[in-house]
């Protein structure tokens, strides 16, 4: 989440409003703060890790929000938030799996074979010009 909210920042750097990104990045910090003290007591450092990623995820909705209003931009939304999904799955099924090396590795296989048969059309395209 946090490649995708530097991704999502670049608005309001090239509308020269980086008022919005100090806006973001306080909002970023008071969830940061509050997730740690209710989640790494309860859960350990898990909480710290879900207080992050919940953190980011907060502050991408809220650049993407934003950033439409401000300099739109033509994201592809769903795919985008399929691949996340995707890879998500993933992390759950390696969980249910028990974590082993070679679990790991067959999981991000099969994450990259998904991927690239979803999109071989723009890779060939890509790679043929």
């Amino acid at each position: 989440m946090l490649g995708v909210f530097y991704n999502l920042s670049l608005w309001y750097k090239l509308t020269d409003k980086t008022l919005y990104g100090a806006y973001i990045s306080i909002i970023g910090a008071i969830a940061t703060f509050v997730l740690n003290w209710v989640l790494i007591p309860r859960i350990g450092y898990m909480g710290s890790a879900i207080a992050t990623f919940s953190t980011y995820s907060l502050m991408v909705l809220i650049s993407f929000f934003w950033g439409k209003k401000h300099y739109p931009v033509p994201y592809e939304v769903w795919k985008i938030a399929g691949y996340i999904s995707l890879a998500g799955a993933g992390i759950v099924l390696n969980e249910m799996l028990q974590e082993s090396l070679l679990n790991s590795f067959l999981i991000v296989l099969l994450f990259l074979t998904l991927t690239f048969i979803l999109e071989r059309k723009t890779i060939f395209k890509k790679v043929n010009s």
